[in-house]
Parts: C-alpha cells; structure tokens; sequence
C-alpha cells in the first residue's frame, strides 16, 4: 500500500456525512436513499485510490446509518492487459471482504489476432468492452445503479482533454455526475429498458354517433436501465487518499498510468501533475470552466422548459414513433426572455435554446442514440425562422419570407420535420379534428423518422431463428405489448433487439423456419392486404390511412416468412397475416422505445 506522507488540512478525509450528502444530491429524485428495503447497488473498483476511497465510504455509510438498506458488492474489471492483473483482481477482492464488500471479477476478451497495447484505439476499445461487461453485469446483480469514484482530478483532466481537442460550450462541462450507462445502447435492461410503461394513448376519435373510440392500444414504451453515479467529483484526489490512509484501506496502483506515451489521458495527468502548465490550464482553472459552463447549461435548459411549456403537444402515436407539435409564437419579448439577455445582438443565446428543443422534439422519433446540433441546422432554421443562426445575418421577417418561399420539409438526425399547411392537404396521422381548426402553417410541425436510403445500406434487418422441430398443429398468437404467458419459457423467446434504435423487439419463432424483421415496403403492401380477412383489410386501410400515411409506413418493422418474402405481420399495428401462418406458432412483443413522456404529458 503506497503511503500518503504528511496530509494538509485542507485534504482531510471525507466524513461519512459528506458523502452521504453527496450521493443524496447525486440521486437527487431518487428514492434509493429513503430506506425502508433492500436495494443492491454495484461498486466499479479498479483498485486504484479513487476506487478504494469509494468502497471504505459506502461500508462507513452502511455501518453509520443501517436503515437504509444500501447492499453494496464490487464488481472489478480485469483488462487483461498487464500480466499481474488477474493476481491483482484477487488481491482486490480480499482487502474488500475484509470491508465486509463482496465482488465479482470481470475478465475482458479482446479480439483475437490483435496487439492491443499498441493499438491506437486502445484507449477507446479499452472504454467499450469495459462499460459494456459492467452493464451485463448489473443486470445479472440486480443493480439499477453503478457507482464510480472519479474525482475532481478526473474533472479537471477532463476539460483540458476536451480543449485540446477543440471543444466549446457544453462540451467543457467535463464528467457528468448521473448518466445512462454508456456504450450500452441496444443492450436490453442496461440502456433505457426494462421497466415498460403504458402512459401514452391515442386521442380519443368522435364517431357519428357521438362515441369516443380508440383505434387500437399504444404501445408500451419502455424505462429503467442502469444508471451511472459519481458522487466524488467534488473531491480532490488527496482528499480520497486521506479517507483510504485514516480507514487503512490498501490500494493498488496501476502503473500503466504512469507511462504518459500510452494514452492522451496519462500525458494530460502527467502535465497537471508536475504543474507544467500556465496558470488558466491548471486544475482550479479547469474546474471553474467545468463548474461555469455546468451553471450556464442549467440556465440554459430552464429557459428551454418555458419554451416546451409554450408547445401544444397535438399527438404523439407510439405505434409508428410520431409526432405532432404547435410552436408557440414569439413576440420580440419572448425572444428577450428566451435569451436571458436584454440585448442577445448576436442571436447567439436564442439560438443555442431553439436547437435544444428542437435536438429534444427528435429525439422521440429519432433512431439515433444521440444528435449532433449541427446535423439539425436546417430544422431549427425553418421552425424558427426569426432566429438568425449564430454567424448569419438576418432582417427582420426575411427569414420568415424566404420559409414561404421554400419547402416545408427537411431532414436532420434521421428525422424529417414537415409543416402542416392550412388548408391542410393530408390530415397528420391520429390528429383530433378538433385540433385543425387553429392549425397554423408556420407553426404546426409533424416530426417522423426518415426514409432509408434507396440503396438499402441503413435499413435495419434482424434474422430470428426457428426453436422447435415441431411447430405443427399451433394457431398463431401475438402479443403486441403484454408480456409472456407465466407458463411459457422465457429461453424459447429471442433476445431483445432495440430495432432501428426505436423498437425493442423480441419473438418467440415456432414456424419452423427463420422469420427476418425488416421495414414494410411498398411492394408488400398488396400481396399483404390479399393475405388479410376482409375485416383485417378494412384494418389495414385504416391504420395506412390514419396512423400510417405517406412514407411513415415504409420506417415500420415487418415480420417475413423464410421461403417467399411473405409478410407475415406488422407487429406495431397489431396486424397479422392468419391464413399464410395457420397450424404455425408466432408470437412477439414490440415496444417503443424510452420517451420524454414529461414533455408531451
């Protein structure tokens, strides 16, 4: 165990009351602190000081305060990089069962054929294969939540890494204390999933004779996954060290860390270490930038909640991911209070809020995991034509004449975004008749997932294999979002399948042959309709007409039989194809994906 030397008051350990006040603002909203039940949470321990720090405070908190039920166990990656690391991992292991601490030791596989330590995407695959076996890893524990010891120091290697690589604005922010697992997307249970909802329905729609009808449920669409918590960041690293060194806690160093021609990172610590660095790029510096942009972006985002509060959510259809959304209208006083600034000249602030609601609007029919701003450049410039973009000059009403003038479509982050024109000219799909009425065509926006690209090369397409020898004499079942019968296996089910990044999809295949999951095309729209019951036709007309017009069809999944391309069903609209599967066995469950339902509530 490396020994600490003399310690400043300034470093004095961490008392167990500041960090429980750390981690109760950590999971702030959170009821994980109320006590009352068990809850397992994941440790990530590497080792290191940082790690051990982490461990001796969440053993001191369980010790001072028992009633609330935190079971704390470590899980502790071994990279497989240095030869003394598995010995080490036990090593790890043992201090933590002295500490009353159990663990789980993760070994990472690298791809075969490969010199990884002189790969220069080591530090990146490194990052990958890691997050990825401790998500995989909570789920198997049970742990909603996985903490990490990164401190201050972290923070401030953090910033000056994201300046050298030339970021701005909200990229200075450095290390979030609460994050969804990263490198988890597509996993199920780890990435947004796990816990499905059943909040969003579908407007009500007046029939002659005076009665509401839904046309058919929503689907389900999903939350939960692991999330990530640092509750140290406040701390400087000789504070972490004191806690190990007052406790007696050993630690480990790796001394890859040292060797600063290994990674951007370890040459960064070298220089904040050693303060070779002017002033403005030492650690307090970076932290006040941290700290700043932290303070501007949470400015920034409660003045983008006014404006969210000022969208009339017209219709959000979780069948087909769309979005149906009035902007307000904006006086020069609404401007002046969306910037903060009596005097925004460069229309820099407005702007930067605009292009967060738009990014947050595509975000719920986007099939990416995130969106670059720049990519939705054209968007907010039509959604928000008296904004000038910053760097662009405008007078006052040319950019509303030149939107006239120009199509009202565009595409941005997989997303198109389309005016509705009054006269509308196609009614938007499931929208309240009641609602057209008021339509204005400047400010009235349905959001869908764009079209593939006509070579085929982005369409997603999942291959779902055949379980049983015997899949005679069963009648076709669907299920488009409840969950399995009690009585059926879950082995027999697929795995999840996040589906073009909106669909979480799983089946369970007893046709005999592999089934393909891909998106409806136009050539099947007829072969499916002829396949259809004469009321399943009337159905599908219907849900074409209404739920699914123009392209938005043709961004939905279909499931196709082995031999002759068939569609044997559209899983998210709840039609089946009865005669082509008859004495087969198929069933499914389809749910959209995590949604802002805070939004559009």
């Amino acid at each position: 165990m490396p020994t600490a030397g003399k310690l400043l008051a300034n470093n004095a350990r961490i008392t167990v009351n500041e960090f429980y006040n750390a981690l109760s603002v950590t999971w702030r909203g959170s009821s994980i602190l109320n006590g009352g039940k068990q809850v397992p949470v994941g440790l990530a321990i590497s080792g290191g000081v940082d790690s051990m720090a982490l461990a001796t405070l969440c053993t001191e908190l369980s010790t001072a305060n028992p009633t609330l039920g935190l079971q704390f166990k470590a899980l502790i990656v071994d990279h497989s990089v240095r030869k003394e690391s598995a010995s080490e991992a036990l090593k790890i292991t043992s201090v933590l069962e002295t500490m009353g601490i159990s663990s789980k030791i993760l070994r990472l596989t690298w791809p075969e054929g490969s010199d990884h330590l002189k790969s220069p995407n080591f530090e990146t695959t490194a990052r990958i294969l890691r997050f990825r076996a401790l998500g995989r890893a909570c789920i198997q524990e049970g742990f909603n939540a996985l903490l990490f010891g990164h401190h201050a120091d972290d923070q401030a290697e953090t910033v000056l890494m994201r300046l050298s690589r030339g970021h701005r604005g909200i990229g200075l922010q450095g290390i979030k204390p609460v994050i969804a697992m990263p490198e988890s997307f597509g996993i199920y249970r780890v990435y947004q999933s796990g816990s499905p909802h059943r909040d969003v329905k579908p407007e009500p729609r007046k029939e002659r004779s005076g009665k509401s009808k839904l046309d058919t449920q929503m689907l389900d669409y999903e939350g939960g996954g692991v999330t990530v918590c640092r509750p140290l960041l406040k701390f400087s690293k000789e504070r972490l060290t004191a806690t190990c060194v007052d406790a007696g806690t050993k630690w480990f160093e790796d001394h890859t860390n040292k060797d600063i021609s290994l990674t951007p990172r370890n040459s960064i610590r070298h220089l904040l270490q050693n303060d070779r660095l002017p002033r403005a790029l030492r650690k307090p510096s970076l932290l006040g930038i941290a700290d700043v942009m932290h303070q501007h972006e949470l400015r920034r985002t409660e003045r983008m909640e006014w404006l969210v509060g000022r969208c009339e959510f017209l219709m959000f259809d979780t069948r087909t991911g769309s979005l149906v959304v009035r902007l307000p209208k904006m006086s020069p006083k609404d401007y002046t209070k969306l910037s903060g600034l009596e005097k925004d000249s460069t229309g820099a602030e407005t702007w930067a809020i605009a292009a967060r609601l738009v990014s947050r609007l595509a975000r719920l029919v986007t099939s990416m995991e995130t969106i670059n701003l720049s990519g939705l450049h054209e968007a907010i410039t039509l959604m928000f034509p008296d904004i000038a973009a910053p760097g662009e000059a405008t007078e006052p009403g040319a950019a509303s004449r030149k939107v006239e003038m120009e199509t009202p479509r565009v595409t941005g982050g997989n997303v198109d975004f389309r005016r509705v024109w009054r006269p509308l000219t196609r009614r938007p799909p499931n929208l309240d008749p009641s609602a057209i009425k008021d339509l204005d065509h400047d400010h009235v926006w349905v959001l869908i997932r764009s079209m593939y690209r006509s070579d085929g090369t982005d369409c997603p397409t999942l291959v779902i294999p055949d379980i049983s020898q015997e899949a005679s004499g069963h009648k076709l079942t669907s299920s488009a979002s409840d969950p399995p019968q009690e009585n059926k296996k879950d082995s027999e089910w697929s795995p999840w399948h996040l589906w073009d990044g909106r669909f979480w999809i799983r089946v369970m295949n007893k046709t005999g042959h592999p089934v393909t999951i891909r998106p409806f095309r136009k050539n099947d729209i007829e072969p499916f309709r002829r396949s259809l019951q004469l009321g399943d036709r009337k159905q599908l007309d219907n849900m074409l007409h209404r739920v699914a017009p123009d392209h938005v069809r043709f961004t939905l999944p279909a499931i196709l039989g082995y031999e002759n391309d068939q569609v044997l069903a559209l899983p998210t609209l709840h039609l089946v194809n009865e005669k082509e599967l008859e004495g087969e066995r198929l069933l499914w469950q389809v749910r959209y994906k995590m949604i802002d339902l805070d939004m559009i509530r």
